[in-house]
């Protein structure tokens, strides 16, 4: 980073008797928290270190305290500076390691992010519920990769919208968003590419991860994640289950009418006639409303109003809940909020 930095005021974290612990936007989507400091001439300065949203969240989860993070400062990146009128240019300048602001002021151990008020940057990134699903029967390796890979997969596509749509997303996020949705499918592209774009864009941001496991028969598998995100995963498979037909004959009809105009593999810039986009869209509504849980306007708006992005992501997404609905079928998989129905699962002939 260089020697001088503009920054804006993202939040106060902490005010007493005036603002004593800051967070301040940076560019290159960084951000700087920081103290309240005072130095030897009396001048009210604030020491600040870079840290990534990464760091942030898991400073906000509670990983490790203010003292650590700052001393982990992204880059080695550390800075003075003093608060002005103006909250969209605070003039940052860096200081070296070993400055004596940072001796001094560096926060002692055990100030967690409780202390102070929740970081809002990272609201969508903290995970805020604990769920579980009873597994049971046989299982491979390879058969537990794959119903977590499509668990991770639906929750990614949920919270990606989700984080789109919030208040607190800047105008460069939801670029960056929308872009993460159309990359992959450039040149052609594939859906094993479009979904690892979307894990690897959310892993910094709003991990979902396994929190506990027990294997033998039965056990389980606990998962951390944010709580609207996996909610709607479960309506959509729980959906699915109660009444599968009309969405396998809605995603047969968008499917076939792909392959046959060969735009399955078509990429985004691919030129097509006002007729075809039309039946594209409405089939890939009909998909839409058939699966439920899943608002159309909120998937084309993601792909920038591209119809064949907005066909292929709905056709991935029903393959992915039919996969996890197999499992559940099975009875080798069952939550609390998705019934076995065994004759709205049977496949129709």
């Amino acid at each position: 980073m260089a020697t001088r930095v503009i920054a804006s005021l993202e939040q106060v974290l902490l005010w007493y008797d005036g603002p004593q612990i800051l967070l301040l936007r940076v560019p290159n989507t960084l951000f700087v928290i920081a103290v309240a400091a005072t130095d030897k001439l009396g001048n009210d300065l604030f020491l600040g270190a870079l840290v990534t949203p990464r760091q942030l969240v898991q400073y906000q989860a509670e990983n490790f305290d203010l003292r650590f993070l700052m001393l982990r400062a992204h880059r080695s990146a550390w800075y003075q500076f003093e608060l002005s009128d103006d909250e969209e240019e605070i003039k940052l300048t860096r200081i070296k390691r070993d400055a004596e602001l940072i001796r001094d002021f560096i926060p002692e151990a055990g100030l967690f992010s409780r202390a102070h008020e929740p970081i809002k940057t990272v609201s969508l990134a903290a995970p805020s519920a604990v769920e579980k699903f009873d597994i049971d029967g046989s299982w491979n390796l390879g058969e537990f990769s794959s119903f977590y890979g499509q668990v991770e997969d639906v929750y990614y596509i949920f919270n990606t919208v989700d984080r789109y749509y919030n208040n607190n997303t800047s105008i460069d996020e939801k670029l960056k968003l929308q872009e993460a949705f159309l990359r992959p499918w450039r040149g052609g592209g594939s859906y094993l590419g479009f979904y690892g774009q979307i894990a690897n864009d959310n892993d910094q941001e709003s991990q979902l991860r396994v929190s506990g496991i027990q294997y033998h028969s039965p056990g389980y598998v606990e998962v951390r994640a944010r709580q609207k995100p996996f909610d709607d995963l479960i309506n959509l498979i729980a959906r699915f289950s109660n009444d599968p037909m009309p969405a396998r004959k809605a995603y047969r009809n968008l499917y076939s009418f792909m392959a046959k105009a060969k735009l399955l593999k078509a990429s985004p810039d691919s030129f097509l006639s006002q007729d075809y986009q039309d039946a594209i869209r409405s089939l890939a509504e009909d998909l839409s409303g058939s699966l439920g849980a899943v608002d159309f306007i909120h998937i084309e708006h993601m792909a920038r109003e591209n119809v064949l992005v907005t066909a292929k992501v709905f056709l991935s997404l029903h393959r992915r809940v039919e996969r996890l609905n197999g499992f559940f079928a099975q009875g080798r998989v069952k939550h609390d909020r998705v019934e076995n129905n065994v004759q709205a699962t049977m496949i129709d002939g």
